[in-house]
């Protein structure tokens, strides 16, 4: 169990001081596969390769009373595509850059209050793969 942030008298996903119960909820999205051009040498940008994309995105309005409607909801299908749009608009040398292409992207787009990206690239031989994982959380309203 994580020890509350100072002054907040909370407890990650218990109950709140005052005794109310504190919801959470996330999204997520595992293993997109998708083909963009990333690589240092211009040789590895040369030719789309596969990479594996994972996001974690936490909703502004929660998961909760929604009421069975995808007003107020995130559509995750609609993130999807656009992950796939910017992973296929141009070249970057870093996937750190495409990590953060996609923060900006989605939060920019969606009512996310948090969102995390794991993006895994399948160019070492003898590993499973190379990854980096960025996230970040909305400071203020949608």
């Amino acid at each position: 169990m994580q020890m509350p942030e100072q002054g907040t008298g909370e407890v990650e996903g218990s109950f709140r001081m005052d005794g109310s119960k504190r919801s959470g909820g996330r999204i997520e999205i595992s293993g997109l596969r998708l083909r963009t051009r990333v690589g240092v040498p211009e040789d590895e940008r040369r030719i789309p390769q596969e990479v594996s994309i994972d996001l974690a995105m936490a909703p502004t309005n929660g998961l909760f009373d929604l009421g069975d409607r995808l007003e107020g909801a995130v559509d995750y299908h609609a993130v999807a595509l656009l992950v796939e749009g910017i992973a296929a608009a141009g070249q970057r040398r870093l996937i750190e850059t495409l990590a953060q292409d996609i923060l900006d992207g989605v939060m920019d787009s969606f009512p996310v209050a948090e969102l995390e990206v794991v993006i895994r690239k399948f160019v070492l031989a003898d590993t499973d793969h190379v990854a980096v994982r960025l996230w970040r959380r909305r400071d203020g309203p949608f």
